[in-house]
C-alpha cells in the first residue's frame, strides 16, 4: 500500500566529529535535498534504500526517518528528515563541503536566518543509560528513545495538546499564554 510511515522525531544522542560532518556532507551531496516548506520552514533530508546509514545520521543530528511506501517493494525508500532550526544548523555545518550546485539549492532557502525560537535542549546522556543502550539493537534503541522522550517531555506534550485544543475551540492564543504563565 503506497504512503509514508514516519517515525517520531528523535533528538541527537552523540556529537559528530569533523570526519563525521565531512562524510555526511558527501552523503548529502549525492542523495540529499532541501526546500522551504510552509511559512518559510527549511526542510532537508537524505534518501537511502538501506536505513542503517540514516539511523547513524539521526543519532548525530536528530530528526525522523520515514519509509516511503510504494506498490512495488523494490521501489520503497527510507528518508531521514530534518526541519526548522535543526535543518538550518545542519545545512550551515555541511555548507563548506558542498559543490556549487548544492550551494545554489541551499541558498534558495532561508537557511541562514534562524527563527530564534528556543530549541528543545536535552541533558547529556547519563552513563547508566549509555551502558544500558550499548547492548541494544537499533530498533530497541529507537523504542527506548521514544519511551525516554515521552517520560521526559510529558509536560511539553500536554501543554502543546492544551494549546492545540484551545486553538481548535477558537480561544485566542494570547489568553492561553496568560493562563499558563500564572
Amino acid at each position: 500500500m503506497p504512503g509514508r510511515k514516519k517515525s517520531p522525531k528523535i533528538l541527537p544522542t552523540r556529537e559528530p566529529t569533523d570526519l563525521d560532518v565531512a562524510w555526511i556532507a558527501g552523503l548529502y551531496e549525492g542523495e540529499g535535498t532541501c526546500y522551504e516548506g510552509k511559512n518559510k520552514s527549511v526542510m532537508c533530508g537524505i534518501y537511502q534504500k538501506d536505513p542503517q546509514i540514516l539511523y547513524w545520521c539521526q543519532e548525530m543530528f536528530g530528526g525522523s526517518i520515514s519509509v516511503n511506501r510504494h506498490k512495488t517493494p523494490e521501489r520503497e525508500c527510507n528518508i531521514w528528515n530534518l526541519g526548522g532550526d535543526d535543518a538550518r544548523a545542519f545545512l550551515q555545518l555541511i555548507y563548506p563541503f558542498m559543490s556549487a550546485r548544492r550551494k545554489l539549492q541551499i541558498d534558495k532557502t532561508s537557511f541562514r536566518s534562524f527563527t530564534g525560537q528556543v530549541k528543545n535542549t536535552r541533558p547529556a546522556m547519563t552513563e547508566e543509560r549509555r551502558v544500558s543502550r550499548a547492548a541494544m539493537s537499533l530498533k530497541e534503541k529507537m523504542v527506548e528513545s521514544q519511551q525516554y522522550w515521552r517520560v521526559n517531555n510529558r509536560a511539553n506534550y500536554l501543554a502543546y495538546q492544551h494549546f492545540y485544543d484551545a486553538k481548535k475551540r477558537g480561544v485566542q492564543v494570547e489568553s492561553l499564554v496568560q493562563e499558563t504563565s500564572e
